[in-house]
């Protein structure tokens, strides 16, 4: 996936080259900094967390993304702008190799619950992961946090353990 040389400022920096590629500045020389992947799919996301796979991986979890996107007419060193594009504000995620190359399509983070989320945080220990997310169960009823827990594991994939609705402090 990366085109080119990346620079690690820190030796024991998890930003390994392919990540560095899409916060990097375009220039005239180096065209692919600044874009993420495949502007179809995922022309530009919110990241939350990097959680440490299997086998060296990472499974990115964006709490948004745009897809569908056309780039627009530009100057070759200023910032990626797209003349169209769609919204996607279901909580996602892929597994991604450090050197940029995508081992999963993005996907919608599984849930037990129907309704509305908003990717919020997460958090990770060994195998473990944890995601909160902002929940609506109903159009028009009430915000509450949805909490839940995943086993991420070489022999099992992704597993999701428990998820709990959690109501906000002084509201019950």
């Amino acid at each position: 996936m990366v085109t080119e040389a990346t620079r690690q400022v820190i030796h024991s920096s998890v930003d390994l080259p392919g990540f560095s590629v899409s916060t990097a500045s375009r220039t005239p020389e180096s065209p692919r900094a600044g874009s993420l992947y495949n502007t179809t799919t995922l022309a530009a996301a919110v990241p939350v967390w990097f959680h440490p796979g299997p086998n060296g991986n990472y499974i990115v979890l964006f709490s948004r993304r745009l897809t569908s996107a056309s780039p627009s007419a530009q100057a070759p060193t200023g910032p990626i702008f797209y003349s169209s594009a769609t919204p996607d504000t279901d909580p996602c995620w892929m597994v991604v190799n450090p050197t940029g190359s995508v081992i999963s399509k993005v996907v919608t983070i599984p849930s037990q619950t129907s309704g509305a989320r908003v990717l919020t945080s997460a958090a990770s220990s060994g195998e473990y992961l944890f995601v909160l997310n902002r929940y609506q169960a109903k159009e028009d009823g009430p915000f509450t946090s949805l909490l839940q827990h995943f086993r991420i594991s070489r022999e099992q994939g992704v597993t999701l353990l428990a998820e709990e609705e959690v109501s906000d402090a002084g509201t019950d």
